[in-house]
């Protein structure tokens, strides 16, 4: 005669690594669905799991910028348009307000080449944009100038960036070139 427990023992080996071997792959497989449709519907999701920290320069839309350029690892982050998007990349509209509600220092060095920008808010607090450069089809390029991304929805294969050299404001760049960015973030709505 065999006994019960083991014959249910036997029959169960194997079943419940199939079904949890199911579960996963079904998982996996919905995963795998609503990535895809995010990507076919163009749903950016910011998957930026840095530290970044943020300065209030007492901007009267609440806006917070970050207080340097994205970097991976040690390194500055240079993005296409395209994927820079995928983070919270200032406005023109926050770059604007940026330059009306603060004072801005250019700093040189001894050559008189600008080094640093800083921007001075309202309420005393500073931001500092260093110097940048940009990746185009050249290369490495402008290394002595300031360069990142501005969000706007707007057709065509020219976007905004920030582009400071002594002077300053924004311009329209080709979107495959790779510059730095830095965040935002509001406090208000």
């Amino acid at each position: 005669m065999i006994d019960l427990t083991e014959k249910s023992e036997k029959y169960a080996a194997g079943k419940a690594h199939a079904a949890f071997d199911k579960a996963i792959a079904q998982a996996y497989a919905d995963g795998y669905r609503d990535g895809y449709k995010d990507c076919k519907e163009e749903i950016l999701v910011n998957l930026n799991t840095s530290k970044t920290e943020y300065v209030d320069l007492g901007l009267p839309s609440g806006t917070l910028w970050g207080t340097n350029y994205e970097k991976e690892g040690d390194k500055k982050m240079f993005l296409t348009y395209e994927k820079a998007c995928s983070y919270n990349i200032p406005t023109v509209e926050q770059w604007i307000e940026l330059q009306e509600n603060c004072k801005r220092q250019n700093v040189f060095d001894n050559s008189n080449y600008l080094t640093d920008v800083l921007f001075v808010g309202p309420n005393g607090n500073k931001i500092k944009f260093e110097i940048s450069g940009r990746f185009t089809t050249g290369g490495y390029t402008d290394v002595r100038q300031i360069f990142f991304w501005l969000r706007e929805e707007k057709d065509g294969n020219e976007k905004p960036a920030v582009h400071m050299q002594k002077g300053g404001g924004y311009e329209y760049v080709f979107c495959g070139f790779r510059l730095p960015i830095r965040l935002v973030r509001k406090t208000k709505m």
